[in-house]
């Protein structure tokens, strides 16, 4: 059973998903150089493939990961972080989200999960991967009907929507491992697991500080 490995803290106070050694000054640049030779290629390559040559070729690259990290801000200015699997659909997100709330902030009539900007509501139907959520991400949460019920009764929100003990928790530091897909052979493991999929704060774990540091980038509210 996947460990959701869930905790809170507020916004203002967001810790580093993983430990992390910044890269060279100039990295981004060499990365966007590289980015912009290899998009030239690839127009290039374009002209010569068929549509089902380009999917095949897509599928070949494609990447899979273990686990997605989501961070999720409530209207409070709170943040629940949990970890799920990839192929986990965005409505079992709204379901863990039901079990981490205070009872006075439910029921909820009509959840949501989004970004912005650009502004985009995510189907519950949706799994997390053809959602674009792996293997991070950090979304919005509100209830509009809700809220305005609840407006209409004269009911004020509760000042805390997550329940006191995740604030307790402390922040597990887990890393998305990728593995490579092949046409027809299932998903194989990158290679040999060193460990498990959670690293330390100091030293272990993954060692690749240039992955670690790009995996922060993915939560910014």
């Amino acid at each position: 059973m996947l460990d959701r490995s869930l905790c809170a803290f507020p916004s203002s106070h967001l810790p580093p998903i993983i430990s992390h050694s910044q890269g060279p000054a100039d990295e981004d640049s060499v990365v966007a150089k590289a980015a912009a030779d290899m998009e030239r290629e690839r127009k290039k390559r374009e002209q010569f493939q068929t549509k089902s040559m380009r999917e095949i070729e897509k599928l070949k690259k494609m990447k899979v990961y273990n686990c997605t990290i989501l961070r999720i801000k409530f209207p409070d200015n709170n943040v629940l972080q949990g970890v799920f699997h990839p192929l986990e659909k965005v409505g079992t997100v709204l379901e863990v989200i039901n079990q981490c709330v205070v009872e006075a902030a439910l029921p909820f009539l009509a959840p949501e999960l989004f970004t912005t900007p650009p502004k985009i509501v995510y189907d519950p139907s949706s799994t997390l991967q053809d959602a674009g959520l792996v293997p991070a991400a950090s979304l919005l949460f509100r209830d509009m009907r809700g809220d305005a019920q609840r407006q209409q009764r004269g009911e004020r929100p509760p000042s805390v929507m997550l329940l006191r003990h995740l604030f307790e928790h402390p922040v597990q530091p887990v890393m998305p491992l990728p593995v490579k897909t092949g046409l027809g052979g299932g998903v194989q493991p990158a290679k040999p697991a060193e460990s498990s999929k959670r690293v330390t704060t100091e030293g272990g774990g993954v060692s690749d500080a240039k992955v670690k540091a790009k995996m922060n980038k993915f939560f910014k509210f």
